[in-house]
């Protein structure tokens, strides 16, 4: 068993050996791949077709303008609806409190008028 184990290994690897063993049968002849050199030509075709390619410190500092405002656009809203909330629970807090004082007034007055109307009917 263990010797038609080995037997199919070794055939496995002459088999690979025999594939792969014309690779540098190419005649002789080596083409260089030109794909980083075509890259690299129309990218400088494009920086003197656009004057020299400059513009990018504008464009950055543009955008980095208009984030900077949107930024301040959102929070600003943000904290504006965060406030608005803030005062609306405030206000209803003090309009509380007010009807709240209010009531112990009018309780206290007609505690009051009571208190003198039986005072002036001892008087009496």
């Amino acid at each position: 068993m263990k010797i038609l184990a080995l037997f199919s290994v070794l055939l496995v690897a002459w088999a690979a050996a025999q594939q792969y063993d014309d690779y540098g049968d190419g005649g002789g002849a080596y083409e260089p791949d030109n794909l980083y050199a075509d890259y690299a030509a129309k990218q400088q075709q494009k920086a003197v077709g656009a004057g020299g390619g400059g513009g990018g410190l504008t464009k950055m500092v543009l955008g980095g303008a208009v984030g900077w405002f949107l930024g301040g656009k959102v929070h600003t809203r943000r904290l504006q609806k965060k406030l608005n909330a803030k005062h609306k629970e405030e206000q209803k807090a003090l309009y509380q409190q007010y009807y709240n004082d209010v009531y112990t007034l009018q309780t206290q007055n007609a505690e009051l008028i009571q208190a003198l109307e039986q005072v002036g009917a001892r008087m009496r």
